[in-house]
Formats: structure tokens, C-alpha cells, sequence
């Protein structure tokens, strides 16, 4: 009898861990250093892309499919700097799923905790 009711319970449990029950993944933060773009996004994995060799397109190895467009504002003007200094860019990331658009700006402001980037609907 005991076991008959768990039955339901674990009927109920084993629904939250089907495939699509959990949320689609946002980016969490960038960073554009040597023309290469990196994204984390919030369940952990990362991407990116050669933005000197393509300013758009498709980000590679996501756990999500995202488009990417960077938008040079200034670049670095110190020679050899590149790889410790990111230059001022605008970041456009559009998930495909939805086409829920987050932007971002290099480089990251001194901000303590910045507010999360829930991104917005195309419209």
C-alpha cells in the first residue's frame, strides 16, 4: 500500500527532469580579447567566435543557439595590448530559439553586482 502512494510522487518528480522542463540558458557575461569573442553562459557552458574574421554570425559550441553581432565603437590603439585589454564594442546576442535579444558593452564597468541581463523580445 505504502508503495502505491510513492507511485504518484515520483510520477510528479520525474516530470521536472524531462528534456525542455528547465530553462533555455542566457549568456551571464562577455569578454572580446584578440578579436575573440567569448560567451559563459548561466548553466556553465561557453562559446565564441573570431570576431575579427566574422563580426556576425553563429556562436560555436553553445549549449543554446545564439547569433552575435559586434559593433566596434574604438578599438585598442596599443600595440600589443590586445590580450589584456578589451576595446569599447557593443555586443548584440540573439537567442534563436525565441529571437530574445541581450546586449552587452566592453569593456565591463567597475560595477560590485552588476544587474542581470535578462534580455529583450524582438519586436
Amino acid at each position: 500500500m505504502r508503495s502505491f502512494l510513492l507511485l504518484p510522487a515520483v510520477a510528479l518528480l520525474s516530470a521536472c527532469a524531462l528534456p525542455g522542463a528547465s530553462p533555455l540558458a542566457r549568456p551571464d557575461h562577455v569578454s572580446l580579447l584578440e578579436n575573440q569573442l567569448t560567451v559563459v553562459l548561466t548553466d556553465g557552458s561557453r562559446c565564441g567566435a573570431n570576431s575579427a574574421a566574422m563580426p556576425s554570425g553563429t556562436l560555436e559550441g553553445c549549449s543554446t543557439a545564439y547569433d552575435y553581432a559586434v559593433e566596434m565603437k574604438r578599438p585598442v590603439w596599443v600595440q600589443g595590448a590586445e590580450a589584456f585589454l578589451e576595446p569599447y564594442a557593443m555586443i548584440t546576442l540573439t537567442r534563436q530559439e525565441d529571437g530574445r535579444r541581450f546586449v552587452f558593452e566592453t569593456p565591463k564597468a567597475g560595477e560590485d553586482k552588476p544587474v542581470p541581463n535578462y534580455g529583450t523580445t524582438s519586436q
